[in-house]
């Protein structure tokens, strides 16, 4: 039996779920609908959705992520990271 956190279970997987003023659900809308995600930055405060809209976003095109926390690593940790980044980046682009 597999467990989830509950807001994990009952997080949004799409952004039609999402609850986003009209002008931010149509632009990444439009994303999904075109199937590619430009680079973007999402800020705010906690518990207001950003993770939640990037994962939907991802979830509905189909794409893989990787998440990285910065907040919660150390330096060593950080090049860690970079170095796995890179090698994952570089199996990705040479298949």
């Amino acid at each position: 039996m597999e467990t989830f956190l509950w807001v994990e279970k009952h997080r949004p997987k799409s952004i039609n779920e999402c609850v986003l003023p009209d002008h931010l659900k149509n632009t990444f809308k439009e994303f999904v609908e075109d199937k590619h995600i430009p680079n973007l930055i999402l800020s705010g405060g906690p518990g207001i959705g950003k993770t939640t809209v990037a994962k939907a976003m991802l979830d509905e095109i189909g794409a893989t992520s990787l998440v990285i926390n910065e907040s919660t690593i150390n330096s060593t940790s950080s090049a860690w990271i970079h170095g796995r980044v890179s090698q994952e980046l570089w199996i990705y682009f040479n298949l």
